[in-house]
């Protein structure tokens, strides 16, 4: 494989070469028939022993906090848009909560989004090379294409 999109931790794996394209807000959602719906805002703590969908691997908040909860369960996701819209879909059929891109739950019916007390979270996404291996010449200009295209916001 010559390239991927990643989302990664905030300190990549060996081997990886990667190039941020976008880092995004995640936000906290619930079905709309979930008791924490009928709030506008609640507390890390608050979740703890809630199943927890697809919390992602480049999860990241502001000044090396640890978004945990201790208590709650998490249900590993896979990458990409798929998972979000799979995620947004568990959780409108009452099988969990969430904290998903703020893109995957706009104008999605059923949902219902929280703020998290004193909490940003952050979602950063890469384009992942090898970096032990000589790129092709496809994926030099792949990859120059978006050194010239993406603007990391």
């Amino acid at each position: 494989m010559d390239v991927a999109f990643l989302s990664l931790p905030e300190h990549k794996p060996a081997g990886i070469g990667a190039r941020e394209l976008a880092t995004v807000p995640l936000v906290l959602v619930v079905s709309a028939a979930h008791p924490l719906a009928q709030r506008g805002e609640v507390a890390l703590a608050d979740l703890a022993g809630g199943a927890l969908r697809g919390l992602p691997a480049g999860l990241r908040q502001p000044r090396g906090g640890r978004p945990g909860v201790r208590g709650g369960r998490r249900t590993p996701g896979g990458t990409g848009s798929a998972r979000h819209r799979h995620g947004a879909a568990l959780v409108r059929h009452g099988l969990g909560i969430a904290f998903l891109p703020a893109f995957a739950v706009a104008r999605t019916p059923g949902l219902h989004v929280l703020d998290v007390d004193g909490t940003m979270l952050r979602c950063s996404m890469h384009l992942g090379t090898s970096s032990t291996r000589r790129p092709s010449s496809a994926l030099r200009a792949l990859l120059d294409l978006v050194d010239l295209h993406v603007i990391v916001l």
